[in-house]
């Protein structure tokens, strides 16, 4: 009892000293996933059982014709043996879970010799703001970490509110982080780089309203941005966007057919006429992917889209993907404008990005136990702007970077800010603040300290590897450094995200509402 009470006060000590002068504070990152942490992922009962055509045939249709006659919740039981699937499964209802017998046993095959995705959750929904119900957010700084926003018009809001905390992309921003004026790194190649725009970088959060308090509304999530006067302050907008719910995809093998004779200089197959992603998830709420492996994919198991959000992956792998090693390829599990989102427990081989997020992708989310192996790239946040991510105990044989990337690609400039990497190993790491505007975080992390494309030593470390400073940099400036606390030993508590967990469930706060026996 006395050493658990001493490493809980030893670990709410470290969480305080990594709180900065300005306010910004370690966020709470146990609010992702599946109805946020507060309930387990459900055992839904089977309502259809089906049988792979004997044929094998296409059996798209079938399973198809089964989802649509779906008229409540329930798990579709896919028995053993394996599915053809000439096109994708579209699950546009909520409550409706695949379930299969056990990977290895229920095959989903790619059968096309065409790009697409193999089961597909949800549509693109647009999100839509109330023209009326909005107000200004008050003060000169809103830190990261803060769970409440004060503004003028709280008569707006009550409990329970969906609702947007709007921050503008503004010229003045752009400029702090040198977002418009980023370098041509490939011109050999004909690659232009495109400076960032404001209008592209106007961020919306969406949270939902646990209370209010006078001018000040209290919410589910917290601030993982800072909201700055000097750079347009902030708005708290009223909102909606429909989603289908409560699906799930389960105890499967996703596979697709490939041309095996197609191979690079080194051997690896790259023939790219095939299924492209495991899963998608559009605007779907508080569903999951679990128990499945998928193997060959050009571009990784599953792919959280825009729209997504309170997503639980877990338990998942990803192998043996094909296609061409280069970009827009091989991102295992790639989290792509989506929010509240956590992969737990899975591990991903030879990808290029195991667990990686991509532009604009508002936090918090969260990568936790996570093991990538065979790595053909970096892991970590991709390009402009994540925020708010937290790799929990990631591991990686490659590299785990956190840094600007200027005018690589078509200018990917800062690839994610206010990061958390907590107790990760990797071959290196580079954790670069962005500027004197936002900080990245590496904490009881074991690897070299990499230099990233721009980092401290970047400069020396190429020319003495290379002989030169590859992407034509006129006036090259190193990134300054992140925050480091304890390089090379990990620290107590071993993760961040189950600690804050724990500590939330101690004090009876819930997100969720509570579900009535039998739900």
């Amino acid at each position: 009892m006395f050493l658990t009470a001493l490493l809980q006060s030893s670990a709410a000590a470290l969480l305080l000293s990594l709180s900065q002068p300005n306010g910004d504070c370690v966020p709470d990152f146990s609010r992702v996933g599946y109805h946020w942490g507060d309930d387990p992922l459900p055992k839904v009962k089977v309502v259809k059982k089906l049988s792979p055509p004997a044929d094998g045939a296409d059996a798209t249709p079938l399973i198809q014709e089964a989802v649509d006659a779906m008229t409540g919740p329930g798990a579709i039981l896919l028995r053993a043996g394996t599915w053809k699937l000439s096109g994708s499964v579209r699950i546009g209802k909520s409550g409706v879970v695949l379930r299969g017998e056990g990977e290895g046993k229920t095959i989903l095959y790619g059968s096309s010799r065409t790009q697409y995705d193999l089961v597909v959750f949800g549509k693109l929904e647009p999100r839509m703001l109330d023209k009326e119900a909005r107000a200004r957010v008050l003060g000169d700084y809103v830190p990261v970490g803060q769970m409440f926003v004060d503004v003028d018009h709280s008569e707006h809001f009550q409990k329970g509110d969906c609702v947007y905390l709007f921050r503008p992309g503004t010229p003045e921003w752009l400029h702090a982080i040198r977002a418009d004026r980023m370098q041509q790194h490939h011109a050999d190649v004909g690659i232009v780089v495109r400076q960032w725009q404001p209008a592209e970088f106007n961020l919306y959060w969406e949270r939902k309203v646990m209370k209010v308090e006078g001018n000040r509304i209290w919410l589910d999530n917290p601030v993982v941005l800072a909201l700055e006067k000097r750079f347009g302050g902030g708005r708290l907008i009223k909102g909606s966007r429909e989603r289908i719910c409560e699906c799930g995809l389960e105890q499967l093998t996703l596979d697709c057919s490939y041309n095996p004779a197609i191979l690079d200089a080194q051997g690896r197959c790259i023939d790219e006429n095939h299924a492209w992603s495991g899963v998608s998830f559009y605007a779907v709420e508080h569903s999951w992917v679990r128990n499945v492996t998928a193997l060959h994919f050009g571009y990784g198991l599953v792919h959280l889209h825009e729209g997504a959000k309170n997503i639980t992956v877990k338990d998942c792998t990803n192998l043996d993907p094909v296609s061409r090693v280069r970009g827009q390829r091989r991102y295992g599990y790639c989290l792509n404008r989506c929010e509240l989102c956590l992969v737990e427990s899975c591990s991903s081989d030879r990808d290029r990005h195991g667990p990686v997020t991509q532009a604009r992708t508002c936090g918090p989310n969260v990568f936790l136990d996570f093991t990538m192996t065979g790595a053909l790239n970096d892991a970590g946040p991709h390009y402009k702007l994540a925020q708010g991510t937290l790799y929990d105990c990631v591991h990686t044989d490659g590299e785990l970077n956190v840094q600007d990337r200027d005018g690589g690609g078509y200018g990917h400039g800062w690839a994610g800010v206010n990061i958390w990497l907590w107790n990760c190993e990797a071959r290196s790491i580079a954790c670069q603040d962005q500027w004197d505007v936002a900080h990245n975080y590496a904490v009881g992390c074991i690897a070299d300290k990499g230099c990233g494309f721009f980092g401290q030593g970047a400069h020396e470390y190429w020319m003495k590897r290379h002989g030169y400073y590859p992407g034509h940099v006129k006036d090259f400036e190193e990134r300054p450094d992140g925050v480091w606390v304890s390089q090379g030993r990990h620290v107590e508590p071993a993760s961040l995200y189950r600690y804050q967990l724990e500590q939330r469930r101690k004090a009876g706060i819930r997100i969720a509402e509570k579900r009535r026996k039998g739900k």
